[in-house]
């Protein structure tokens, strides 16, 4: 009898512990301290990083053009995505688009970050001009505005205008409505050839530009390097694209 009340009474300490154990789980998970719900680190979009350095077209992106002059390189131990158009080589209007698609929290990551570098400007481009829109560095980032449509910010080192212009792009469509921001311009000359790191409020640009709050979905971002306009030599490398808090 007593062997049998001492192996009940172990039996409820230890489904006790069990109970005790569980609820503090829970409790710890509810609060967060376990399983913390939020993440406060920033998120790495695309390093290029583990990918395969004899592809053209990285992992997990996507193409809008004919011709990939694009490739994936590694300098100082650092992977990073290059671009090179030779007009003499590929020929005019075959500028490409390499995009991914990507759904940015902006209201949680407010700041999208990149790095990009100018290692040879198109000869005459001019972002205004349809016929000279060339960009030896550019990045799209895409916002869905209808089912059908979406609205375009293209971030622009450009050779001829100041950082902090706007205007429309030339080729914007009624469909894929396309602003232009300057993010560096004339007065940057003097870092060409160089890592140059870029940080940008989306909703601030977005309101700056279309005149209203950024409500949308933000959907994926892109990358151009060309000189098919003018017909020249643009060259250009991008890395580290980011979300941040602040």
């Amino acid at each position: 009898m007593n062997e049998r009340i001492k192996m009940r009474e172990t039996g409820l300490r230890k489904k006790r512990r069990v109970n005790s154990l569980f609820l503090l789980t829970a409790f710890l998970f509810l609060s967060g301290d376990a399983c913390p719900m939020d993440n406060d680190r920033d998120i790495v979009i695309e390093d290029f990083e583990g990918q395969n350095l004899k592809k053209s077209l990285p992992y997990g992106w996507n193409k809008k053009g004919d011709d990939l002059y694009y490739r994936l390189n590694r300098e100082n131990r650092n992977a990073f995505l290059a671009g090179d158009y030779d007009c003499g080589k590929i020929g005019k209007g075959k500028g490409t688009i390499l995009f991914r698609e990507y759904k940015i929290n902006y209201k949680k990551y407010p700041f999208f970050s990149w790095k990009w570098r100018i290692r040879q400007t198109p000869e005459g481009s001019d972002e205004k001009l349809k016929d000279k829109g060339d960009s030896a560095v550019a990045v799209y980032v895409y916002i869905r505005s209808g089912m059908f449509t979406r609205k375009i910010i293209k971030f622009v080192w450009s050779q001829k205008y100041k950082a902090g212009e706007v205007f429309e792009s030339p080729n914007s469509i009624w469909a894929w409505e396309t602003k232009v921001y300057v993010v560096r311009g004339t007065e940057s000359r003097d870092l060409l050839g160089k890592w140059v790191s870029e940080k940008i409020n989306l909703a601030g640009v977005y309101e700056k530009l279309y005149s209203k709050k950024l409500k949308n979905s933000v959907k994926g971002f892109g990358v151009i390097t060309d000189a098919d306009n003018t017909c020249s030599v643009a060259a250009g490398d991008y890395d580290d694209f980011t979300m941040t808090r602040q």
